[in-house]
């Protein structure tokens, strides 16, 4: 008898344990993104986790691949848990109520002080956080030190207080035009997109070329102001043209000493590192720049948000950042305080000086991006007009006009 009641003790004992040996299985997430190094992050952290692995799915292609994978993934009822997001995307997804709202998550997990000043608001829609910043992207001016020495032109304020001022900035894209060596030079290279002159809109006072109802107003003062100027530019020859562009690509202008700059983020630095000490960098003209901030993003109908929160928490921990700012080429600046400071001897070797203090003190000259749940097909409505103020064929004024009526209907209709 007593035989038989200690088996039975085994037994259920046995049994007792069946929900924890379940439990000790790890939770899988699916992690995707366009960017094939995540890869290894998802590598480092399924080696730090034991309760939560990560199934990294790479994308091929750009943003409009992945969100034409993820509409039809979401269309299917099986989205990814994790993306890797574009800023620009991440409202449409909001407005459609696909992403999970981890606001509770952030204000119970993290501390604000933590983290550069600013870099949560681009994932702030109507006050609920959808997601974790990847890493800080700010606009800065790049320009060729060579071309500059070759005109005797001096090189640029480094100080964003005494930046040059818009004015100053066209003199010297006049200065740095002409020839150099039998081949034309010019002093800027334009990027007609909106949202690539957001520095010139924060100078002249504005945040973005909406209103705060999220109607348009692209053919405001200021941006008619703003894209007047480009368009002089192209056609007094101190900016490229079009055509100038099509028989040499801008970077290769550039490399070469005939295009004395142009305005793009932090993440170009690695392109041009190797120009060594030609490579110049300085504050945008008007002193004022930009955040572009990708995010890290829970998709609504993921089957464990604690899970992947998790995953969150640890991609804005100290201990991630360090061993990032190791173990990848980082070219733009780490979310955290403590890692930027770290990143301040290590990144970016090239700048020295009072440029190296100018790069990284343009965070604390940026403003937040204010993007657009229509933002893609309001970008594809203006490119079909700024081609046509930058061959000349209309005015800039009268292409805003054309471009404020195309959104007005987008926007009403979307």
């Amino acid at each position: 008898m007593k035989k038989w009641i200690a088996l039975l003790l085994l037994a259920a004992m046995a049994l007792a344990l069946v929900p924890a040996a379940l439990a000790a299985e790890p939770v899988t997430l699916k992690f995707m993104s366009t960017n094939a190094n995540l890869d290894a992050v998802c590598q480092y952290f399924n080696e730090q986790s034991e309760d939560i692995k990560l199934e990294f799915e790479y994308v091929t292609g750009s943003w409009p691949e992945l969100n034409q994978k993820l509409l039809t993934m979401i269309a299917g009822g099986t989205p990814p848990d994790i993306v890797y997001m574009a800023e620009p995307m991440l409202m449409s997804y909001v407005y459609n109520d696909q992403l999970l709202d981890i606001t509770e998550y952030v204000e119970r997990d993290l501390n604000m002080d933590d983290y550069i000043e600013g870099v949560f608001n681009s994932s702030i829609v109507d006050g609920k956080n959808y997601g974790i910043p990847i890493d800080v992207r700010v606009t800065a001016l790049f320009y060729n030190k060579d071309l500059y020495d070759a005109k005797g032109v001096a090189y640029p304020n480094p100080d964003w207080e005494n930046a040059w001022s818009i004015e100053e900035w066209l003199e010297v894209c006049k200065q740095l035009s002409g020839e150099r060596d039998g081949q034309k030079t010019f002093g800027h290279t334009v990027d007609w997109r909106w949202v690539r002159n957001l520095q010139f809109f924060h100078a002249l006072g504005l945040e973005s070329p909406f209103n705060e109802d999220g109607s348009a107003n692209i053919n405001s003062p200021e941006a008619k102001q703003i894209y007047t100027m480009l368009q002089d530019m192209v056609m007094d020859g101190s900016a490229a043209s079009p055509s100038d562009l099509s028989a040499m690509h801008w970077s290769q202008r550039f490399r070469d000493g005939i295009l004395g700059g142009f305005i793009t983020g932090n993440w170009e630095y690695y392109t041009f590192e190797d120009m060594g000490d030609k490579l110049g960098f300085a504050p945008t003209p008007g002193g004022q720049t930009n955040f572009f901030i990708d995010s890290y993003c829970i998709f609504k109908q993921t089957d464990n948000p604690d899970a992947a929160w998790e995953v969150l928490k640890f991609l804005a921990s100290e201990d991630f950042g360090m061993w990032l700012m190791d173990n990848a080429k980082w070219a733009c600046f780490p979310i955290r305080n403590d890692v930027m400071e770290v990143a301040k001897d290590k990144l970016f070797p090239v700048l020295k000086g009072e440029e190296r203090e100018a790069f990284f003190d343009s965070v604390n000259y940026a403003h937040t991006f204010v993007s657009h749940r229509a933002y893609n097909e309001l970008i594809a409505s203006m490119g079909e007009v700024t081609g046509l103020i930058a061959l000349g064929e209309i005015s800039a004024d009268e292409g805003l006009d054309q471009v404020q009526e195309n959104w007005t209907d987008i926007i009403d209709n979307y």
